[in-house]
């Protein structure tokens, strides 16, 4: 996290594979800190191999969940309306994904046409602007206190597309809220994943895992 740059890379990322990776990890108790997706799975295993570490829900996966849900709530909405207006709604559906206060006026006035429309999509979008004030808050103790109020809020609002990834928000709220007083996250990990895929298509592929292990470690070391 501190260097950027690829450790290793094994060839599957099942349970007795990265059981057996971590095992020889001389100093894994000293390992203070882990930024992760929220894959139940790979915290059972990064809790097992390294038992002192803090694990940090990463921001950009658990926000992702709140913008599927609002996503299906305007789907769901699109279904019942005339053709013309279901083309507006697909073709305007990014104003709904931004932050209120970075729209100009024409883009306000499609939001504010697209909401006027259905109260769930309106409550689905209150949602995702009250996260939005989560993430942007800077002082993490306000920043826990805005996330209690989003996850009650939330609650209260009750929208089946959004009940189950709040399911999973409750299983993970200490590790988010860990993630509040860290500047770590699991983004250089995105990125050099974009970086082997770009490497990965433009070498047309590696027959070979042991080659396209070492041609990864020089591209990311």
């Amino acid at each position: 996290l501190k260097t950027h740059k690829v450790i290793d890379v094994i060839s599957t990322r099942s349970g007795e594979a990265l059981r057996h990776f971590f095992k020889n990890i001389s100093n894994a108790k000293q390992v203070k800190l882990v930024a992760m997706d929220l894959s139940m799975f790979f915290k059972n295993i990064i809790q097992e191999a390294f038992p002192n570490a803090k694990i940090v829900a990463d921001t950009f996966h658990f926000t992702r969940l709140m913008h599927w849900a609002l996503d299906n709530v305007r789907k769901d909405v699109q279904k019942g309306l005339p053709k013309d207006m279901r083309l507006y709604f697909k073709h305007s559906k990014s104003v709904l994904h931004r932050r209120i206060n970075e729209l100009d006026m024409d883009k306000y006035q499609q939001l504010s046409r697209m909401l006027e429309y259905d109260e769930n999509l309106r409550w689905a979008y209150s949602i995702v602007q009250m996260l939005f004030q989560v993430i942007d808050e800077k002082n993490p103790y306000k920043k826990v206190m805005l996330f209690k109020e989003f996850m009650t809020y939330s609650s209260k609002c009750d929208l089946p597309e959004f009940n189950k990834h709040l399911q999973t928000y409750f299983k993970w709220h200490k590790y988010i809220i860990n993630s509040f007083y860290t500047n770590y996250s699991n983004g250089i990990t995105e990125g050099l994943n974009t970086k082997i895929k770009t490497l990965k298509r433009i070498s047309f592929g590696f027959r070979n895992f042991k080659n396209f292990r070492l041609r990864i470690l020089m591209a990311c070391s």
